[in-house]
């Protein structure tokens, strides 16, 4: 973080386990990225566990740890959910707690018309 600092840069830190959040939060990120999907457990062979995880990570964690809500509070706290987001409902959910941002990446990749899957999230 000190050395994207030095650059000019924010570094953006990830979070995937729940046990990982406290000492996530301990260094105080500018930007926090809960990743859905429980990416740090993930075995050599990803295929075995890559569809556990859900959109429902991040809200959860955002009622369960007041460390995350109390984080959020401060002045240019940047809170990003990534993976598992597919429909617009899911952005919804993500904007009620409040998230700044989403990484939607396996979801436009794989749909049939990328644009319009992004047509369908503003709605």
């Amino acid at each position: 973080m000190a050395q994207a600092e030095e650059w000019g840069l924010d570094a953006v830190v990830e979070c995937s386990l729940e046990s990982e959040l406290p000492r996530t939060l301990e260094v105080a990120p500018r930007v926090l990225m809960i990743n859905n999907r429980p990416i740090a457990s993930l075995p050599e062979n990803p295929k075995q566990t890559y569809h556990l995880g859900s959109v429902e990570t991040t809200p959860n964690w955002w009622h369960q740890f007041p460390e995350l809500r109390a984080w959020k509070s401060q002045p240019n706290a940047t809170l990003v959910s990534a993976s598992c987001i597919g429909a617009a409902a899911d952005l919804q959910q993500l904007e009620a707690i409040p998230c700044d941002a989403a990484l939607i990446g396996n979801s436009v990749m794989s749909a049939p018309d990328r644009v319009q899957f992004l047509q369908a999230l503003r709605s």
